[in-house]
């Protein structure tokens, strides 16, 4: 088993990877837009696109096999990490107990 730094370290580097992945589809229907203020109504419908735009975007990174795939090495690494954790605090308590 991996010693408790080393899990929770890959737990964030998966974390960070899937991150930018769905950042990336996020990017790619959203894309750079500029803001435009002419009036609460023009403003209000430019909200309710984009966050139209991010729901879609969401929907994409889901079905993407590789951010799935991502997500399920993130619960595995998590698991491991979580495991890790508890059998170092196992150990700890047997030392304060002896």
């Amino acid at each position: 088993m991996t010693d408790t730094k080393t899990a929770w370290d890959d737990v964030a580097n998966s974390l960070t990877t899937l991150g930018q992945r769905v950042k990336a589809h996020f990017d790619d229907v959203v894309g750079e837009r500029p803001f435009d203020r002419r009036g609460v109504d023009e403003a209000l419908a430019e909200l309710r696109a984009t966050l139209d735009r991010a729901y879609s975007a969401a929907g994409q990174a889901a079905k993407d096999p590789t951010v799935r795939e991502s997500a399920s090495k993130i619960g595995s690494s998590f698991v491991e990490a979580l495991s890790s954790s508890l059998i170092d605090l196992g150990q700890r308590l047997k030392k304060l107990r002896q």
